[in-house]
């Protein structure tokens, strides 16, 4: 057998194949009438339409055949491609050797005879045959050849048609969508267009939420339609426009700061949500306080209301069907939003003045910003407040015999932008210009445009402010030049982009690191980073990429001399106009003096301790002794001082070595899963009697069913001990001191625990002190100050942090977080 060579147009005739869509389709009559008839002018008990594909030849019409397709390897038709200009006859297939042995002659069907007339495309391209076949030897007469061609150009014929066809439909079908598409587009615009007319011709606020409620039914599905207003005052959510199948519901109030509900969670975060399976795990996640947010409805579409990106308030509609809504409902909504949020804003404004104008009067003529309201058309004044008079140096009733006379005070080379502005009415158009008074004085001015529309969306007045902004250009020109004197730092301040190229080297980075600005400026600032710390670059941006700032990062660089040197790192961001994080901001200092004298410090102190450790145990031992004897009262008194101060030296030398090995990370921490409130009761049962000697109550209130935190019980069981002590020592009689302790809100891997006292409490200036070594909570004078050191090492050693909170002359609470025990 012959397996046939593929064409040399195989690529082109495979894609000219697909382009038909036609392989795997189910029959269709007019190509089963094409291998009827072929049956029986050939008198053939098997006739094929076929097409070849890249493995396999695929039969779109058959009769004699009960299989669909056979592996091209095998099929003759993959012989007669190959010649489109051919009709290939095989009169005897055991006659010829490319076909002698193939299993479709050797078995079934038994081929004996062939006759395929290829299907040519009209480019030329053979895509299969429409062939003949009989299972004992024949020949074709010259008319029957042809006959067969005849019959192969009508299935092309009814190929191409197909195809036409085919394109036909997909064309009506698309034309038919953006059709309807363009209908509802036009229809959705001109409800906007006619509710935004409406909207911006009413000046009441039920009307506003009348008209945008009747606009938002006729552009989507909308059971339940809300306009929920913030009332940044209170920091709460008001329902100001709510209904319902049952009617207008009753205004609600929703807390704002806890982020509870649908509406709050788009004020906070200024995006619109799209919920289409309302349900309690949605409901949970958004602190709604009841499923459907007090209705059962099931799809959500709510989008914040702005002006000038503030957010003011929220609209939404809501369906009691799943998967109601969709990204087009969202930008039809959005757009009525703007709106609605411009007319709110005006009819707010608009209600004040009505409603108090005297009040409003009062307010405005004791401010120090100028308030105006014009009728632009008409260039005059209405009104002006008071503080014109001062700004500007000039008298109001100049101004209101000519409205535009405020211009001639304007810097000749600002006027024509302000001029220019006049015949601008956008909302909350603002500018900044100079004005000189009649002084000569120069002074900057920021002025800031509200226009009233009319139903035609025409401004009819418009309600202005100014203020004098000098003092703040001239703050601007201080930080100017106190930039220049941060460039003359002597220490080493380095910009860089967030992939850590140096943009930015000052002459202190120069006489720091050796290098100059030429030579760092563009390069990357791993140069100066020893091999052993490759990932220390990437972890200190990768923080700052998120909004971190770092303070005091203590490490070591190169300088250009090969020296290691100790620096201490303080890293901030740096931002574009729009906010965007867009580099790093890096303030090196040189800190080998400290850690010559750090290492110095260390090296005495641990001399010392370990100088006066062994005496203090001997003479404890001696105590020890001594207490077993009899002694004389005044002498049994001695002992007992001699006693007390020497254990209380042992036990700050302990705590000295306890906090250098925490310092350096030797100490073993032996951390397992600890109820915390039995060992808080522990704790607090040994402080019983000096709480009851000074009448204070000594309260747990740490809930049994708090989940086990992992922690050496050692270790946070002295922090313990000795938070409660000092609570002890400074709560006076008659006071109290709690101990709580709840899930981190914000690391709910962490456990928070608080102990609080009714103390005098820790003034601010030495709060933020504390912690830091030989500093003591009753005064800024030098102690041991190590106990609080201890507690912040003993915490942290656990991955987590301890810090203060105070109010003199009403208690102190120390709060800690500890990791929780893993499920």
């Amino acid at each position: 057998m012959t397996k046939a060579p593929l064409p040399t147009n195989e690529a082109a005739r495979l894609a000219a194949l697909h382009q038909y869509n036609i392989l795997d389709t189910t029959p269709e009559e007019a190509f089963d009438d094409l291998v009827r008839l072929a049956c029986y002018i050939f008198k053939t008990p098997i006739a094929l339409i076929t097409l070849v594909d890249s493995e396999r030849q695929w039969f779109k019409a058959r009769i004699g055949l009960d299989v669909s397709e056979t592996s091209r390897d095998v099929a003759f038709c993959a012989h007669a491609i190959l010649r489109p200009e051919e009709v290939l006859v095989v009169s005897d297939a055991l006659d010829d050797e490319r076909f002698a042995v193939n299993p479709l002659v050797t078995s079934d069907p038994n081929i004996r005879f062939y006759a395929g007339a290829p299907l040519i495309t009209p480019a030329g391209s053979a895509l299969g045959t429409l062939c003949v076949i009989d299972k004992v030897p024949r020949t074709l007469t010259p008319e029957q050849v042809e006959m067969l061609r005849i019959l192969s150009r009508r299935a092309i014929t009814e190929l191409e048609l197909r195809r036409d066809i085919g394109r036909l439909n997909q064309e009506i079908a698309a034309r038919e969508q953006a059709e309807a598409a363009l209908s509802r587009q036009v229809k959705t615009l001109a409800t906007i267009y006619e509710a935004s007319q409406q909207i911006s011709a009413k000046l009441e606020l039920e009307s506003i939420y009348q008209v945008a409620h009747q606009a938002v039914g006729q552009l989507m599905p909308a059971e339940v339609f809300v306009v929920s207003v913030l009332d940044e005052a209170a920091g709460e959510v008001e329902d100001v426009y709510l209904y319902d199948r049952s009617g207008r519901s009753p205004n609600r109030r929703l807390s704002l700061m806890k982020g509870k509900g649908i509406s709050p969670t788009v004020i906070t975060t200024g995006e619109s949500l799209l919920l289409n399976d309302w349900d309690e795990a949605t409901a949970k996640k958004l602190g709604a306080e009841a499923f459907g947010d007090g209705i059962d409805t099931r799809s959500h579409l709510t989008v914040p209301l702005k002006i000038n990106e503030k957010v003011i308030g929220a609209i939404g509609a809501q369906d009691y069907r799943p998967n109601i809504y969709t990204r087009e409902h969202e930008q039809a909504l959005s757009t009525i939003a703007n709106q609605i949020a411009v007319a709110i804003s005006n009819a707010k404004l608009v209600q004040t003045i009505r409603q108090d104008e005297e009040r409003f009067r009062t307010l405005v003529e004791n401010i120090p910003e100028i308030f105006w309201l014009s009728e632009p058309n008409q260039g005059k004044i209405i009104y002006v407040s008071p503080a014109y008079e001062t700004m500007w140096g000039r008298s109001r009733e100049s101004l209101y015999e000519n409205g535009r006379s405020y211009l001639d005070a304007i810097h000749p080379d600002d006027q024509a932008r302000v001029k220019a502005a006049l015949l601008e009415t956008g909302l909350g158009k603002k500018q900044e210009f100079r004005i000189l008074k009649p002084d000569n004085s120069l002074h900057w001015i920021t002025a800031q445009y509200f226009p009233l529309l009319d139903q035609n969306g025409k401004a009819y007045q418009i309600i202005g402010i100014a203020s004098d902004i000098t003092e703040r250009k001239l703050t601007e020109q201080a930080a100017s030049r106190l930039a220049a004197i941060v460039n003359s730092s002597q220490d080493a301040i380095i910009g860089k982009t967030l992939s850590g190229i140096v943009v930015d080297w000052n002459v202190g980075a120069e006489h720091l690191y050796g290098y100059t600005a030429a030579e760092m400026i563009n390069r990357p600032i791993s140069i100066l980073v020893p091999p052993d710390r490759p990932d220390e670059v990437p972890q200190l941006l990768a923080r700052i990429r998120q909004g971190e700032s770092v303070e005091a990062f203590e490490t070591e660089r190169f300088t250009k001399d090969g020296r290691l040197l100790p620096v201490s790192l303080s890293i901030s961001s740096i931002r574009d106009s729009t906010g965007q994080i867009v580099g790093a901001s890096t303030i090196a200092h040189d800190i080998t003096e400290r850690k010559l004298l750090e290492k110095l410090r260390a090296d005495l102190t641990d001399m010392i301790v370990h100088d006066l450790r062994n005496p203090l145990s001997g003479i404890m031992l001696a105590i020890d002794i001594l207490e077993t004897e009899s002694l004389q009262p005044k002498h049994r008194n001695l002992l007992d001082i001699v006693g007390n101060s020497t254990k209380h030296m042992l036990e700050l030398v302990n705590t000295i070595l306890d906090v250098g090995r925490l310092e350096s990370r030797q100490m073993p921490v032996d951390r397992q899963p600890v109820a915390l409130s039995n060992l808080i009761a522990e704790n607090l049962k040994s402080q019983n009697p000096l709480a009851n000697s000074k009448q204070i109550r000594l309260v747990n209130q740490v809930p049994a069913s708090l989940p086990p935190v992992l922690i050496d019980a050692g270790l946070i069981g002295r922090v313990l001990q000795n938070l409660v002590g000092n609570a002890l020592k400074f709560t006076p009689k008659a006071g109290e001191i709690q101990i709580s302790a709840c899930v981190d809100l914000d690391n709910p891997a962490m456990l928070r625990v608080m102990v609080t006292d009714t103390g005098p409490g820790i003034p601010p200036k030495l709060q933020y002190m504390l912690f830091q070594k030989y500093i003591t909570g009753k005064n800024l004078e030098r102690g041991s100050g190590l106990g609080l050191v201890f507690f912040r090492l003993a915490v942290e050693a656990h991955g987590g942090r301890i810090w203060v909170e105070s109010v003199v002359d009403h208690g102190t609470t120390f709060t800690f977080l500890l990791p929780l025990a893993p499920k």
